[in-house]
C-alpha cells in the first residue's frame, strides 16, 4: 500500500507539472520551474486526500475544479484577470482532455488504469498526449494568425494569367531597381509556359539573412491582389522564381510595399488612366 501511495504521489506530481508547463508553453508565458514544482507537489498531495472526501458527486467535482483554479493562481504572477482566465481555461481543458485520453488509451489496450502498474507508468502516455495537444493548439493558433495574411492573386505574364494564393511576408524587403519583388514557386512559374521552353530570364541579386543569392526573374504584365473583394492592380512587377516557399499553401510571396495605401491609390489611378 505504501508503494502504491508513492506511485500516486509521483505520478500526479509529474502530470500536474506537465499540465502547468504545457499551459504556459501554449500561451508563451515565462515560467519559474521551481515554483511549478512546488505547486505540482501541492497538487499531488491533494490527489491523495481527494479520494477520502465523502460528499455528493457534484460537490466532489466542484472541489476538484476549484482546486485546479487554485493551482493555476499559485503557479505564476499574472498581469491581469484576463491573463489568469485564459491560463485557467487552457489548464482545465488540458486536464480533462488528458484524463479522457488516458482512460481511452488504457481501455483500448484492455488495461485497468487504476492498477498499480498503470498508475506507475501513467505519466508516459500523459506526456505524449500533452505534447500532441500542445502541437495541435499551437498549429491552430498560428494558422489563425497567418490566414489573415493570405490573398487571392492573379499574375499576367507572357499572355498567360495564372491564379494563385499569395502570402504577405513583412520580411520580404527585396527590390529590383527600387521596385518591390514578389516570389513564386518554380512549379507555379511553369504554368506560364505550358510545358514550353522558358524564355531568357533576368538574374538579380537578392540579399537575405544568409547573405546574397542570385535568382531568376521576369516582369509580369499585371499583378492583381484581391484584398477584401477589391482588386489592387500593379503593372510591371518583378517576379522572382524560387524552388519552394515555407508558408503552407502559398505559391506567391508578396511584398509589403504593395499594401501601402499610397502605392495602391497611385496604381489604381494609373490603371484607370490606361483603361
Amino acid at each position: 500500500m505504501i508503494v502504491f501511495i508513492e506511485y500516486v504521489l509521483l505520478d500526479n506530481l509529474v502530470i500536474d507539472y506537465l499540465l502547468l508547463k504545457t499551459t504556459f508553453a501554449v500561451l508563451k508565458m515565462p515560467i519559474n520551474k521551481m515554483r511549478l514544482f512546488f505547486v505540482s507537489l501541492f497538487g499531488a498531495g491533494f490527489s491523495l486526500v481527494y479520494p477520502l472526501i465523502q460528499v455528493h458527486t457534484f460537490l466532489l467535482f466542484l472541489i476538484k475544479f476549484l482546486f485546479g483554479l487554485l493551482m493555476v493562481s499559485l503557479s505564476r504572477n499574472f498581469k491581469n484577470i484576463k491573463e489568469y482566465y485564459v491560463s485557467a481555461v487552457i489548464f482545465l481543458t488540458l486536464t480533462f482532455l488528458t484524463g479522457g485520453a488516458l482512460i481511452g488509451i488504457f481501455n483500448l489496450l484492455g488495461l485497468n488504469y487504476l492498477s498499480e502498474i498503470s498508475i506507475a507508468v501513467m505519466f508516459v502516455p500523459a506526456y505524449t498526449v500533452l505534447k500532441i495537444a500542445k502541437e495541435v493548439i499551437l498549429y491552430i493558433y498560428n494558422r489563425k494568425n497567418v490566414v489573415k495574411y493570405f490573398y487571392d492573386v492573379e499574375i499576367l505574364a507572357f499572355n498567360v494569367t495564372v491564379k494563385a494564393q499569395g502570402f504577405l511576408d513583412t520580411g520580404n524587403l527585396a527590390y529590383d531597381d527600387g521596385f518591390p519583388i514578389v516570389f513564386v514557386t518554380s512549379k507555379l512559374c511553369k504554368k506560364f509556359f505550358d510545358g514550353g521552353m522558358f524564355p531568357k530570364l533576368k538574374a538579380v541579386t537578392i540579399n537575405t539573412i544568409n547573405g546574397e543569392t542570385r535568382k531568376l526573374c521576369f516582369k509580369s504584365e499585371k499583378l492583381v491582389i484581391i484584398n477584401q473583394g477589391i482588386e489592387n492592380i500593379f503593372n510591371n512587377v518583378t517576379v522572382c522564381v524560387t524552388n519552394k516557399l515555407s508558408v503552407g499553401g502559398a505559391e506567391v510571396i508578396l511584398h509589403p510595399a504593395l499594401f501601402e495605401v499610397d502605392n495602391v491609390k497611385s496604381t489604381q489611378k494609373e490603371t484607370a488612366k490606361v483603361s
